[in-house]
């Protein structure tokens, strides 16, 4: 309707001061406002574009509204993640504005911040940074330290240092953020609780997501009493605190915020609206990681059904969708189907952001991945090294995403049975990792325990038993000693020390796994009961009997309580029982 008006209103115009007015280069912009907010980008630049052409015809190239005009337009090309195109916008702006405003004014201030909004989109995280304390130096001399524009800044500087995975530094700023907007806005506003839920967003990255869910609470408490549950604020925290349930694994509870979210959305947006389709989109996430992988996949194609109609196939978020649909395809054994929507993923990226961006890789990897699954390793190696070439030229070799581009590569190798390969590759993106990330970082425990996988696969226990020592170590520092993925740890040092003859050592590691298992799982639990049957081997090879029946006698009584007597868990471990009491009597 306001694209009807503001027509209307061009036409008019035209017809009463011509082309070359500013009337009309304004009647231009609205309209291209009006298409950028309904999602219309394409006609959003051409109209911002005929704007700023008649502006600098009327009122010269070096003038505020000239420099407005790059600004609105590098806006709406960071939008379609044409990130070089709003730079190059932005810095035309920014030039007219230290000529002609000069550096210490605000809207010098708000192009920098732009700038670094669209740095720390490109991924370029150092240079978004520099940008944003330009901008904070310029607001706090004119504005001072106790302002909401000096706490939008400090916002900004928290989320490119949380992109960096320096949680601390970013939370830093965000409480820098929060401080100010208590003090001059109050805990009652939208700015304070969104500073909430950016908190709570980084504790959600430590993977703490109690703690995510603590603050995000707080967030929602306040948009609730602001808003009102019918309000699209609102709904978006909802879904914040569903991410987070998905990630403690209650999926149910994740479930019942995303709906709610969800419900929000289609009484005040309605069905075919983006914020709909993201938290169809999200609730398949969910249901992907339950494991339920039909309903996830009838959730995305919801999702891109939403985002076919109101942003078209080209549209960085239908694209995504597209490769989100590849993965579940995956992760439910239709390599066929995977194939397809990484395939379409792809094909639009290279349209739309050309072969040399890092989500281009990212397509070229996931492709590989699957044509590894379908045994084509030709097609697999083919894939992944257009994705690391790729990365190389656009991220360098001392990245993280290019360090997982050499990652994906030693999967595939390990996977043809190439371990020397595998090892190369694994190794490099180890180094990578460990420059780039730091030692303590868990995506280092992961190449720590990708590379024990190859010492593994090439005979060389003890030095797989050292990586995973390493990996453990990690894991221990960043997520506790109960948490799911030390647990795996232990199991597979556990399993390294068995094989390599050291039953002490592997009945001491199983016996972490069992107490955690029976922490999280209960004791009447089959995965208790295998925790207990690994015990009970490990101390039979260490010549520790009494302890190896006792254990046996538990995984045999859980077996039998929770899959049945006659199952053949239940039985393999009677019969290992017998076995045991047999050869203990003989001794």
């Amino acid at each position: 309707k306001a694209i009807e008006l503001y027509e209307k209103g061009l036409a008019i115009d035209l017809k009463t001061h011509g082309e070359d007015h500013a009337s009309t280069a304004t009647a231009y912009v609205n309209i291209a406002f009006a298409s950028d907010s309904k999602g219309d980008f394409e006609k959003a630049i051409e109209f911002y574009k005929k704007g700023i052409a008649i502006q600098v015809k009327v009122l010269g190239e070096n003038h505020p509204t000239v420099a407005t005009g790059y600004g609105n337009l590098g806006r709406t090309y960071n939008s379609i993640a044409n990130y070089d195109a709003a730079i190059e916008n932005f810095e035309r702006g920014l030039a007219i504005q230290l000529k002609t405003l000069g550096e210490y004014h605000p809207s010098t201030a708000i192009t920098l911040s732009n700038l670094g909004s669209t740095s720390d989109s490109k991924g370029d995280y150092d240079t978004a940074i520099v940008y944003y304390q330009r901008a904070l130096t310029i607001q706090l001399k004119t504005l001072g330290e106790d302002n909401p524009s000096v706490a939008t800044t400090y916002n900004n500087l928290g989320l490119a240092f949380s992109h960096k995975d320096e949680f601390d530094t970013a939370l830093e700023y965000y409480d820098k953020a929060l401080t100010i907007q208590l003090a001059t806005l109050g805990e009652e506003h939208p700015n304070t609780a969104s500073t909430f839920n950016n908190i709570g967003l980084v504790h959600h990255k430590k993977r703490d997501p109690e703690q995510a869910i603590s603050f995000y609470s707080r967030g929602q408490a306040i948009q609730l009493k602001v808003f009102g549950e019918d309000h699209p604020i609102v709904a978006v925290s909802f879904g914040n605190m569903g991410s987070a349930f998905k990630d403690l694994g209650d999926f149910d509870k994740a479930i019942e915020f995303l709906e709610r979210g969800l419900n929000v959305e289609l009484k005040t947006l309605g069905e075919e609206h983006p914020n709909t389709a993201n938290t169809y989109g999200n609730l398949a996430s969910t249901f992907k990681r339950q494991g339920n992988y039909a309903k996830a996949i009838e959730y995305f194609e919801r999702c891109l059904a939403i985002q076919l109609k109101v942003l078209s196939e080209d549209h960085p978020t239908t694209i995504a969708t597209y490769g989100n649909l590849g993965g579940t395809y995956d992760w439910a054994g239709n390599c066929e189907k995977a194939t397809e929507s990484h395939s379409k993923a792809l094909e639009l990226k290279l349209k739309t952001l050309g072969r040399d961006h890092a989500s281009t890789a990212d397509s070229y990897n996931s492709l590989g991945l699957v044509h590894s699954k379908q045994g084509d390793f030709e097609k697999a190696v083919e894939c992944l090294n257009q994705a690391l070439a790729i990365k190389l030229t656009v991220l360098g070799e001392e990245h993280p995403g290019t360090a997982n581009g050499y990652n994906s590569l030693g999967l595939v190798f390990s996977e043809q049975g190439d371990c020397d390969k595998a090892l190369k590759n694994w190794e490099r993106a180890l180094a990578i990792r460990v420059q780039v990330l730091g030692e303590d970082h868990l995506h280092t425990a992961v190449s720590y325990g990708n590379v024990a996988i190859a010492h593994k696969n090439k005979g060389n226990l003890d030095k797989a038993i050292e990586c995973l020592g390493l990996e453990l170590q990690i894991k221990i520092k960043q997520l506790g000693d109960d948490h799911p993925d030390t647990v795996n740890s232990y199991g597979k040092l556990a399993w390294s020390h068995d094989n390599n003859d050291d039953y002490g050592k592997a009945a001491e590691f199983y016996e972490k796994v069992l107490a955690a298992r029976v922490t999280t799982l209960g004791k009447d639990h089959p995965e208790t009961a295998i925790s207990y049957n690994n015990v009970a081997l490990a101390h039979y090879r260490h010549g520790n009997h009494d302890a190896a029946i006792e254990a046996m006698e538990q995984a045999a009584e859980i077996f039998s309580a929770t899959l049945g007597p006659e199952h053949p868990n239940t039985t393999g471990c009677r019969q290992d029982l017998q076995a045991m009491r047999g050869n203990q009597e003989e001794e």
